[in-house]
């Protein structure tokens, strides 16, 4: 089944808080239906979890991944936790959650991406959300 996904980026970087976006402004729009298979999940990071494996749902093969990382109670501060792709001692990605925000973001357009596994290094439960496309 052929499915289509969009994505929208917008970036501004002010050198102050009046977002005069002086320092850099850009958007972007993707849209394919290039992709055969697709979906999103959302997954309970433990604190303290290692190497958990981020099921792909019907993907086997990704060409796309977009992760957003929260503390799972709202009122916890959130931490980094890191993922790696299709070959668990790869090299980990940090997917930090930025200053004065309450979360954290990857996004990847790649090839061959067929495992995922994520770890909560800190001590607050991290609630994760994945998009793939992909096959």
């Amino acid at each position: 089944m052929p499915i289509r996904l969009r994505y929208n980026m917008d970036i501004g970087i002010s050198s102050s808080s009046l977002e005069q976006k002086d320092l850099g402004n850009a958007r972007f729009e993707a849209v394919t239906d290039g992709f055969g298979e697709g979906g999103t999940r959302k997954f309970t990071l433990a604190a303290s979890a290692t190497d958990v494996p981020l099921d792909l749902g019907n993907v086997a093969t990704a060409r796309f991944i977009a992760i957003s990382t929260n503390a799972k109670d709202p009122t916890m501060d959130p931490v980094e936790i890191t993922v790696v792709t299709n070959v668990i001692t790869d090299k980990p990605m940090p997917v930090t959650p930025m200053d004065n925000t309450k979360q954290g973001h990857l996004m990847m357009s790649t090839s061959g991406l067929t495992a995922l596994w994520a770890t909560n290094p800190g001590t607050v439960d991290m609630e994760v959300v994945l998009f793939v496309g992909g096959d």
